[in-house]
């Protein structure tokens, strides 16, 4: 969960500005600076997550990030299931020696009972036998997003403009620039 928190000056010079606007447009300042929080969070999440996954491309990573508006603040939910080491990660077969799979980047896993079946898929047996097949799975989005540094990242980047954005909101509100 990444949480914002303002300093206690900003926190007073924020007070002393919104008592002087109405309730609902005070909603609206708020809400606007943390959607846009929001949005910087999850860049600063998916460029943390693909300095440390060898995920192939973003879309896989922005299309499980929705960000969601709320009564008095924005509302990111990362979703998805467990992500498909052939569509999404470096894997490769070398003959007689087997599948290898990149999760990480740097790093090269070889694949137990691991082989491309004839119509190109990579697949891996589950035990000595022949039969059941399962495919190759790298870990879930949200499993990805809540390593630490990339959480560290969210934290950072999202506060940041947070405080910057409500700042600039609160002007615009106050009839500044």
């Amino acid at each position: 969960m990444v949480e914002l928190e303002l300093d206690k000056r900003a926190v007073k010079t924020i007070e002393k500005a919104l008592e002087t606007l109405k309730e609902d447009r005070v909603r609206r300042v708020c809400q606007a600076a943390s959607k846009r929080a929001a949005t910087t969070a999850r860049k600063a999440g998916t460029q943390a997550l693909r300095n440390i996954y060898a995920i192939k491309g973003v879309s896989v990573v922005k299309s499980g990030v929705s960000i969601n508006k709320l009564n008095n603040g924005t509302e990111m939910r990362i979703k998805g299931g467990y992500t498909s080491a052939q569509k999404y990660f470096k894997i490769k077969s070398l003959k007689r020696k087997g599948v290898f799979v990149s999760i990480k980047k740097g790093t090269e896993t070889k694949v137990p009972n691991g082989f491309v079946s004839a119509s190109g898929i990579f697949m891996k047996r589950q035990g000595k036998d022949r039969y059941p097949l399962k495919g190759i799975y790298g870990p879930a989005l949200p499993q990805m997003f809540g390593n630490e540094t990339v959480m560290n990242a969210m934290q950072k980047e999202g506060m940041e403009m947070y405080e910057k954005r409500l700042y600039h909101e609160l002007e615009r509100a106050l009839g500044g620039n």
